[in-house]
């Protein structure tokens, strides 16, 4: 769904058909390598309120990217806040936690009950440590960790998923050498899949 390809009209049709013809069940956008900005009123606006009516969750690529063509000005997660503010039913997920604004990225998911961030690409760029340092701090700065959850990347990037899945759920073997309290199990199961699977409506492991 690019609504800078053929218009607005057509990737809301686009999309209207991907999921009532083919039972898809989410969206990405890439405003970054399209081209138009997330928080575009005219362009963009139609497919959240076409995804707001399938009651599809959106993931946005609002992150930056180390392509040449990409315009690194429209990946800044702050540009998602004007969407929370007028679709506040919305699921949003910002990929890649919006490396290298996660800051920003991350205070988003403080500030709209709707949005979401996944931590693929970031976390093949963190040592374990950093991971738990990250993951930590979320909680006390007012980011529930029930809000991230965990993603690969695979195979845009080829990093192995197994292994960094690993990396996340050891990530309290680094709690003593840092004197610090472990990040509690059920929080840790949560980002290795419930969490995503509570953004989707589906049945959780735990």
């Amino acid at each position: 769904v690019n609504p800078a390809y053929q218009g607005p009209g057509a990737a809301v049709a686009e999309l209207d058909r991907a999921v009532t013809g083919l039972g898809l069940t989410g969206l990405k956008l890439y405003p970054m390598y399209q081209h138009w900005a997330a928080n575009d009123r005219d362009l963009a606006f139609p497919i959240y309120r076409k995804a707001a009516e399938l009651d599809i969750p959106v993931m946005i690529h609002q992150a930056g990217s180390t392509r040449i063509d990409a315009k690194l000005e429209l990946g800044r997660p702050a540009i998602l806040d004007d969407i929370g503010r007028e679709f506040r039913d919305l699921r949003i997920i910002i990929a890649h936690c919006g490396i290298p604004w996660v800051e920003e990225a991350l205070f988003l998911l403080t500030k709209h009950p709707n949005f979401y961030a996944e931590l693929s690409y970031l976390i093949a760029t963190l040592t374990r440590r950093d991971l738990f340092l990250l993951l930590h701090r979320c909680e006390p700065s007012f980011v529930p960790l029930e809000k991230i959850f965990f993603g690969s990347d695979y195979p845009g990037f080829l990093y192995d998923p197994v292994a960094l899945l690993e990396k996340l759920s050891t990530v309290n073997d680094e709690a003593a050498a840092m004197g610090l309290p472990p990040i509690p199990q059920g929080k840790l199961r949560g980002l290795a899949g419930d969490n995503f699977a509570a953004v989707l409506r589906l049945p959780q492991t735990t």
